[in-house]
């Protein structure tokens, strides 16, 4: 691929000026020709991004040499192979002999489907031994070029890219140098011909920050498919872990008295990884009656606990950017600090070992009576770094009933039933709800034939409480956004912020204009609902944690509700079952309807009054007659 010289004291070029001659040579203005014998279409990202990897990334203070927000222009200009082509021109002169033929291996010619000649660990070598602090910059750019993770933006939201793009080029500049090397050569030494999803994932790798937000994107039906596919294996699907080293740790915190004590038998294999945790299976022995019985140990992986604190202080110093930064990037009052404390939130709570497990015994107790649910029962052999709980036998809630549209419309309606219904309309004084319902969380439970739609809901981190008086102004918000009455919204709002009512006339007014643009946006409810409280957030008002952590579940669950049944409409159905509960309560209502002083009374399971009836079934049937009269419309004036 080099021609058979030396590199030492062959002509370099500045690419910036060079083109290519006949041979597919670069060719300068003053006749030189650059070292690299091939034209540009073949010199592309899959040859020449492995010998940028041998840019070494020194340095630990996150954004120390980065220019940023990254000036408009580059989305139009940058080339990342000819950038590519440059840095490598720079970089030749510099290296010995040894590490110009350790280069020229990396570019040696590989069939589709195999790897670098160089062996990995001398790849490593050299990333160590060269000092190219100078090129730290490009260096991160090409390997956010080369990874594809900039495809994650959908169509249609180009807007966001200066924002995905200067997000990761700071949250790359405050790793350390060894896992931006792991990273790098991750990339390098996949085989030749590997697709943009399996990039992506191995950009992630390792990183539990990146791979919860690739959970959160997975099950969002505006991104590509093959993109979704990829992302969904970091549901429960990740293999970066040891088995034996994982076993080990379980054994070490345990102790060999109590394992012995259980009989407990591990199987081979861990059986799922997902960003933070992993879960090895085993078997343990209560009673002789009881027998053997299939349980599941779940750990914090050894290389998060390591790790994830470093990550956590990026995601901070990237709340702090944004909140200096944010109309640099276009978006309005988006605030988009906000993203990065819900994902540090969301990974905190699953390193908190002791809180999860008692969550997982409040899940437990509090769904003991229903026997559509599963929460996985824990043991007390549990410790407060490994968590010993039921084995449930079942799959992904997304791959339930595979090529059956009938029961996954079925499966579709239980969903929505039990993590969105039955928490909002819960007859508890206080109702509880998963707060990470992505699918890797929510299961399908196949073991028991006498209900083919049991659903069973794992990993208990992420936990809400939902009192009554604050889900009955949830129904409110959720009928003003149905019926488009700003008045209603306005009247209730204080369902999402902390401090209620406002301290000033100012900031209702704030309120009610931010309101008004809501709600003249005319989205679905719950997208609606996680704007307003966005909107509230950015003014600066303390919005309520759980119904912000409710809401924003709600959009996850969207996505998984489309892939069962791609006509689910989750406004429709919810506004259904309200109805179906009002038929039911119909004799009290009715009985208000005469004792008039009770027509406003919101005490029923539906939490809707007389009046919440009327103006419903008044926009219901005005819809109607629009329909009608549209349609007595077009046949009085066809034709004949």
């Amino acid at each position: 691929m080099f021609p058979n010289t030396e590199f030492r004291g062959q002509h370099l070029v500045d690419s910036a000026n060079a083109r290519l001659d006949d041979d597919g040579y670069e060719q300068t203005d003053h006749g030189g020709r650059s070292i690299i014998p091939m034209t540009r279409a073949k010199l592309s990202r899959a040859a020449i991004f492995p010998l940028l990897c041998l840019a070494p990334l020194l340095g630990e203070a996150a954004g120390a040499d980065l220019d940023l927000p990254t000036p408009p222009a580059h989305y139009a200009s940058f080339d990342a192979d000819l950038a590519g082509i440059r840095l490598l021109n720079t970089l030749l002169p510099e290296m010995d002999v040894e590490s110009q033929r350790m280069v020229q291996q990396f570019l040696s010619p590989r069939p589709a489907g195999t790897m670098p000649a160089l062996p990995r660990s001398d790849a490593l070598t050299l990333l160590r031994s060269l000092n190219l602090e100078p090129f730290r910059s490009e260096v991160l750019e090409l390997l956010i070029h080369h990874s594809s993770v900039l495809d994650v933006v959908p169509d249609g939201a180009s807007d966001w890219i200066p924002v995905v793009h200067d997000s990761l080029l700071f949250f790359l500049d405050g790793l350390g140098e060894e896992r931006l090397f792991e990273r790098i050569l991750n990339l390098t030494y996949m085989p030749a011909g590997t697709g943009r999803g399996d990039r992506l994932l191995k950009f992630t790798d390792r990183t539990a920050s990146l791979q919860k937000i690739g959970q959160i994107l997975a099950r969002n039906p505006n991104l590509s498919p093959d993109l979704r596919l990829s992302l969904q294996t970091l549901e429960n699907g990740i293999a970066t872990s040891d088995a034996d080293e994982i076993t080990e740790f379980i054994k070490e915190d345990i102790g060999q008295e109590a394992l012995d004590t259980f009989q407990v038998r591990f199987a081979e294999g861990i059986l799922a990884e997902a960003s933070v945790g992993a879960v090895m299976r085993a078997t343990l022995v209560q009673t002789a009656e009881d027998g053997e019985e299939d349980i599941v140990f779940k750990v914090v992986k050894p290389y998060v606990l390591e790790s994830l604190p470093r990550e956590l202080e990026i995601l901070d110093q990237l709340s702090l950017f944004f909140e200096e930064n944010s109309g640099a990037y276009g978006l309005g009052d988006i605030p988009l600090s906000d993203t990065f404390r819900d994902v540090k939130t969301a990974l905190s709570s699953e390193i908190r070992i002791v809180d999860e497990q008692r969550n997982l015994v409040l899940a437990e107790t509090y769904y003991a009576d229903d026997d559509t649910i599963r929460v996985p029962h824990l043991y007390s052999l549990s410790t407060p770094n490994v968590t010993a709980m039921e084995f449930v036998v079942g799959d992904k809630i997304t791959d339930a009933h595979l090529g059956q549209p009938a029961a996954r419309q079925k499966m579709a309606e239980r969903l929505s039933d039990v993590l969105t219904i039955d928490v909002i309309f819960s007859p508890a004084e206080e109702a509880i709800f998963h707060g990470d319902p992505h699918a890797g969380n929510v299961f399908h439970v196949s073991e028991d034939a006498s209900d083919p739609y049991q659903i069973a809901l794992l990993d208990w981190g992420l936990y809400g409480s939902f009192p009554r008086a604050q889900r009955e102004q949830l129904v409110q918000l959720v009928l003003g956004v149905h019926l488009g009455n700003t008045k209603r919204i306005e009247n209730n709002v204080g369902a999402l912020i902390e401090e209620w009512p406002p301290a000033s006339a100012a900031e209702y007014d704030t309120i009610r204009e931010i309101v008004g643009e809501v709600v003249r946006q005319k989205s679905t409810i719950f997208p609606t609902l996680q704007n307003l409280i966005v909107r509230l957030a950015t003014a600066g008002f303390q919005t309520r944690f759980n119904i912000a952590l409710f809401i924003k579940s709600q959009i996850t669950i969207a996505g998984m509700l489309l892939e069962l049944d791609p006509e689910f409409d989750q406004d429709d159905y919810m506004l259904d079952r309200a109805t179906g509960l009002v038929w039911k309560e119909f004799p009290r209502h009715l009985l208000n309807v005469v004792w008039f002083p009770a027509w406003n009374s919101h005490n029923y399971r539906s939490m809707l009054s007389n009046e919440d009836i009327r103006d419903m079934w008044t926009r219901q049937v005005g819809r109607f007659f629009k329909r009608v009269g549209g349609g007595l419309a077009r046949v009085v004036t066809a034709p004949f």
